[in-house]
């Protein structure tokens, strides 16, 4: 499953660039081949079929752009092989062809942050979320992903903590060790904020938008952890109970799944 920042739909179809260029019967039944294979989810053979494509008419974007998404689609979070790797690197170098051609198509923009976030590869993904954003200000999705960045940001030193301090991950906080939550509230608790306040935008602009709900729960959980006294602890977990309620989700726990 790709998370948790979408893959735009690509709306554009062959048959809308006829008006910008010639596109012969040929390139646009092999067009149309592509994008069967793609709707079907056999991104190997769609991206075939689009370098095909780009072949016969160099200049549809629209083949470009399938390509790239076919390639991001083919990589796999977490999976630490060849393979997986040149997957990853087909497909940042496919975007890139795009972008060089567009440098604000939407589509490629949405993946390029989408292939970096699913990397963990934080630092880029945040600098091709803000990307998009600054091309559809008030993307739910984009600004979901910040809030998701800034809970990865802290979630592992959060967990490390506790296990220095013999903690269960259920265990209720916030952290014990003064000195050591004061630590870590210094360097991650703005961020944090940051995060649950462009979360709270998505939400405002939409407000059924469950992954953002689920984002929310999250940071309010980590943030917990850092807070000075068991009442502000309470009062944050007790929110983000609210918002898993609201999400579908289970009220409990003290610490989300990665």
């Amino acid at each position: 499953m790709k998370l948790p920042f979408r893959i735009l739909a690509i709306a554009a179809l062959v048959t809308s660039a006829s008006s910008a260029q010639q596109v012969t019967p040929a390139v646009r039944e092999m067009f149309n081949v592509g994008v069967r294979e793609f709707s079907a989810e056999q991104y190997r053979s769609a991206a075939e079929s689009f370098q095909k494509v780009i072949v016969m008419a160099p200049n549809l974007l629209q083949a470009r752009v399938y390509l790239a998404t076919a390639y991001v689609q083919l990589y796999v979070p977490g999976k630490d092989t060849a393979d997986n790797r040149e997957n990853a690197k087909l497909a940042i170098n496919a975007l890139s062809d795009v972008l060089s051609r567009d440098p604000k198509n939407l589509t490629a923009t949405d993946s390029m942050a989408s292939l970096y976030f699913q990397m963990r590869d934080l630092p880029n993904a945040t600098e091709w979320v803000h990307r998009v954003l600054s091309i559809n200000p008030g993307n739910k999705g984009a600004l979901t992903t910040l809030g998701l960045i800034a809970w990865l940001e802290f979630i592992d030193k959060d967990r490390e903590a506790r296990v220095t301090l013999e903690m269960q991950q259920t265990d209720p906080g916030p952290l014990p060790d003064d000195e050591l939550r004061a630590e870590l509230k210094a360097q991650y608790w703005e961020r944090l904020e940051d995060g649950i306040a462009s979360v709270k935008q998505a939400i405002s602009d939409d407000a059924a938008y469950v992954d953002a709900m689920v984002a929310l729960v999250q940071l309010l959980r980590a943030e917990a952890d850092l807070t000075d006294t068991e009442t502000q602890y309470q009062t944050l977990m007790s929110q983000a109970n609210e918002w898993a309620k609201r999400a579908g989700g289970s009220p409990t726990g003290n610490t989300p799944k990665p």
